[in-house]
């Protein structure tokens, strides 16, 4: 009797010990054996390109993406290519492909079985026509401490959200391949050490409107247990029926019929990005109002479907606790993308912009961003154009999702960031005080706050390091962001208040992160030019400039 409890005890153990075990760089999760790596500069574990859904080739182009098929093992110690890059800016370089339905994970060097660490799964931006995981400002090795990171590839451009009711294209396929994605974290994430019920769904610009339009879906809870929208959030979608004008256009510039999708599917893709070029607006960036339209070549955008996407996001909200922030000078990056110099921006450069994208109430727009309004600035013309984008694509339908949020009882938190980064984070912005300066915190500039990324930049390769106090405040937002994970809360109340109509408080990241008003009040004036462009834009002859 005693031998039997001692072997019982021993197998007790052993059961124990493998269950455990640290998941390591080798995971049997997908119906397969995964194989990681280690990552370079860190102690987490790296798992590379693990395909979630089938190639999107031949048949499956412009269709709903399909689960991966099994397999015996999948080798994840490489980054796998990202999916086909359109338009000129934000391109991630190196290795792209059609065949690009894969994500990254990063984990703990200690995880185990048992560890139900939080999930934090990161949607890329690039107007949904470019970037891709394999950018290294979206290395999770640096956070991938007490959380598991996850990153997403889905497809770009009008392979992402062509819609084309005559040849039966529904559009929306770069949606459906972030949903596959969750439900297949929400189905394996457990084999790596990770919580399927402490999923935050995270991303920035488009990635950031992608996260909150599924933040709304009726599945979300299902899927997430929370959201951040960095620099994106509550803007209307143009709905299947408004860009039947624009994507008939667009396939007959690629030589299609639009009702033949057989042509379309045999598209050169190369070809299509250089018609997408030739065709686009030829205007100095796009405020993407409902006039100017999403998919003209230069971004494209999820549609209200009935389907995959009910009713407008910003009317429904989000269904599960959220973060909606942006940047102070969110504007400044597009223009100087331009590759304009700044005191070349006249007021004939702010005609035409404002008139392009406000039309009928591009007066209105003037008088409120007068060019002498921002006369103290060094380049006036340069700084009113980048606050008009800044308030009126990013701040402004930021304050609407955070009203839809709080009118559903639903807890959000808001954030201004407004540090100026003491060094480049992109490999196009040089290494240059004053030309930092003058962008300020512009779009992108929070992305390698929030992974980490304080040495070594412009990643990879880089020579300039984050001071301390920015290295302070990237472990602050690290936190935050494991913090609303796990717990639904960004953190303890009088450090980050919960935003509400009346307080309207929040988080401002200026030297220090500290609880302070945010002021939405040009949000009034904005509104109301919104409300127009979107009565307008509801009409069925389409507005042209």
């Amino acid at each position: 009797m005693l031998e039997l409890y001692i072997i019982l005890r021993i197998l007790v153990y052993a059961i124990g010990i493998r269950c455990a075990a640290a998941v390591g760089t080798v995971v049997k999760a997908a119906g397969c054996t995964i194989y990681g790596t280690r990552c370079e500069h860190s102690t987490s574990n790296a798992f590379l390109g693990i395909p979630y859904a089938r190639p999107p080739l031949g048949d499956l182009r412009f269709a709903s993406p399909q689960p991966a098929h099994d397999t015996n093992f999948i080798d994840a110690t490489k980054q796998k290519p990202n999916c086909l890059q359109f338009g000129l800016a934000f391109i991630e370089p190196g290795p792209q492909s059609e065949n690009c339905l894969f994500l990254n994970i990063f984990t703990p060097h200690n995880a185990t079985l048992e560890s139900s660490l939080p999930v934090k799964a990161w949607i890329h931006g690039g107007g949904n026509s470019a970037d891709g995981i394999t950018n290294p400002l979206y290395n999770g090795c640096a956070t991938a401490d007490d959380a598991i990171v996850v990153t997403i590839n889905y497809r770009l451009g009008p392979l992402g959200y062509l819609a084309l009711e005559q040849a039966g294209l529904e559009g929306n396929y770069g949606i459906q391949d972030q949903l596959l994605a969750l439900q297949w974290i929400q189905d394996n994430i457990a084999a790596f050490g990770g919580d399927p019920t402490k999923v935050l769904l995270f991303g920035e610009s488009a990635g950031a409107y992608d996260a909150f339009t599924i933040s709304t879906l009726p599945q979300a809870p299902s899927l997430f247990s929370a959201v951040i929208s960095e620099s994106g959030s509550g803007q209307d979608l143009p709905t299947f029926s408004q860009v039947q004008y624009h994507n008939n256009r667009i396939a007959r510039a690629f030589g299609c019929d639009p009702a033949d999708v057989v042509c379309l599917r045999r598209l050169n893709t190369t070809a299509m990005n250089d018609t997408l070029l030739e065709n686009g607006p030829k205007v100095l960036t796009v405020a993407v109002s409902l006039l100017t339209n999403e998919n003209t070549g230069i971004s494209w955008s999820p549609v209200v479907d009935g389907k995959t996407i009910p009713d407008q996001p910003r009317k429904v909200g989000t269904k599960v606790p959220a973060i909606f922030g942006t940047n102070g000078n969110e504007g400044a990056i597009f223009f100087w993308l331009l590759d304009s110099p700044f005191a070349g921006f006249n007021e004939t450069m702010y005609d035409t912009f404002i008139d392009y994208n406000f039309g009928p109430w591009a007066s209105s727009v003037k008088a409120q961003y007068s060019i002498s309004r921002f006369g103290a600035k060094e380049y006036p013309t340069f700084a009113a154009m980048s606050a008009i984008l800044t308030d009126f694509y990013f701040k402004c339908p930021t304050y609407r999702a955070l009203k839809g949020a709080v009118d559903k009882n639903v807890p959000v938190f808001s954030y201004l960031f407004n540090n100026t980064p003491s060094c480049s984070w992109l490999p196009a912005i040089p290494q240059d005080r004053q030309l930092l300066d003058t962008l300020g915190a512009t779009h992108t500039s929070d992305i390698p706050f929030v992974f980490a990324i304080t040495e070594n930049l412009p990643p990879p390769h880089g020579n300039c390091s984050f001071t301390q106090r920015e290295r302070g405040i990237s472990n602050f937002l690290v936190k935050a962001w494991t913090s609303m994970a796990s717990r639904q809360s960004p953190g303890t109340d009088s450090v980050w208040p919960a935003w509400d109509r009346v307080d309207s408080m929040g988080l401002v990241i200026d030297n220090v992160p500290d609880a302070g008003y945010l002021d939405y009040n040009v949000c009034y004036f904005w509104d109301v030019v919104s409300l127009n462009i979107t009565e307008l834009s509801q009409t069925d002859i389409p507005y042209e400039s």
